[in-house]
């Protein structure tokens, strides 16, 4: 019976996938995040290393834009490098309301996250309020290869919503 267990528990083992650094993209996915509804940007869910047919990944083009999940801001995106690559990148954000005007003085922040590993970013973070709705984030550290869904959660002091740029990082 202790052998059974034994092979038992080691096969578990062997199914978990493991998570590091160095990821080539040769593992198959179990990104479990939930799909996104905005149509604002195309997707392409056959791109890159790390995507599975419920993800949609955005196709990034300087200045695209999304409505947040209630409606109530739009973001507009512009990175450096474009679009997104591995390692450290800079956000420029657009926040707008509903009616097009420009939004100053929200509070907003930038969470990347790889759903397939389950793990954000190393590093936090930093969004800068550049006047007339514009905001400069950095550093939106890409650590690895793969699918990475970045909410950005603005509160104006009136109403808070967020918005997702879901992005599949190829290696180098």
């Amino acid at each position: 019976m202790h052998l059974r267990r034994s092979c038992l528990l080691f096969a578990l083992v062997a199914l978990v996938p493991a998570c590091s650094g160095d990821d080539d993209g040769s593992h198959a996915s179990h990104d479990t995040h939930d799909t996104h509804t905005d149509t604002d940007a195309g997707t392409d869910t056959d791109a890159g290393t790390d995507t599975d047919a419920n993800a949609d990944v955005d196709a990034y083009m300087d200045g695209m834009s999304k409505s947040s999940v209630d409606g109530h801001f739009a973001v507009a995106l512009t990175c450096e490098p474009g679009p997104p690559a591995k390692g450290v990148n800079t956000w420029t954000l657009s926040i707008t309301d509903a009616g097009g005007g420009g939004i100053e003085a929200a509070t907003v922040t930038v969470t990347p996250y790889m759903p397939a590993h389950g793990h954000g970013s190393n590093s936090v973070a930093v969004v800068t309020a550049d006047g007339g709705g514009q905001y400069t984030v950095t550093p939106v550290d890409l650590h690895m290869a793969g699918v990475w869904d970045t909410t950005i959660a603005i509160d104006d002091g009136a109403m808070s919503d967020e918005v997702h740029f879901v992005f599949d990082i190829p290696e180098p």
